[in-house]
């Protein structure tokens, strides 16, 4: 069976529609090949590395063990790091203790980006000096 992409047809087809945004601005950042134009190529390679990938799949699972061995200094700074582990953002820590556990909020003040940042920057230094000295 021949392939319905080498058709007569189908490259008629393709002709008219991209005619068709070729008219309402389009640009498309996909070469014939498959491969991405210009910086969209380059932006695709830095985030999808695969040592950087196994960067952070090293991280995130020494972090979980971090979870269990470390004393942490109270339930908040538990709290933000058994969240951080879960690789969610910042942003969506702050939102999440404040929805969700209304007595952190009360105990600790108004939860902030800022105030989890600075919590979870100490641990992820002593984090990083432990991996260091394995």
């Amino acid at each position: 069976m021949s392939n319905p992409y080498k058709t007569k047809q189908f490259e008629e087809l393709k002709k008219k529609w991209y005619k068709k945004l070729e008219k309402t601005g389009f640009e498309d950042i996909e070469q014939a090949d498959g491969r991405l134009v210009g910086k969209h190529g380059e932006w695709f390679k830095y985030y999808h590395n695969p040592t950087l990938d196994l960067a952070k799949q090293d991280y995130f699972r020494h972090a979980g063990y971090f979870l269990y061995e470390h004393k942490f200094a109270n339930d908040f700074e538990r709290r933000i790091w058994e969240l951080h582990v879960e690789g969610i953002s910042i942003r969506n820590i702050a939102k999440i203790l404040s929805k969700r556990y209304p007595r952190v909020t009360k105990k600790y003040g108004k939860i902030n980006k800022r105030k989890v940042h600075e919590t979870l920057k100490p641990l992820v230094n002593k984090l990083i000096e432990k991996i260091k000295v394995k």
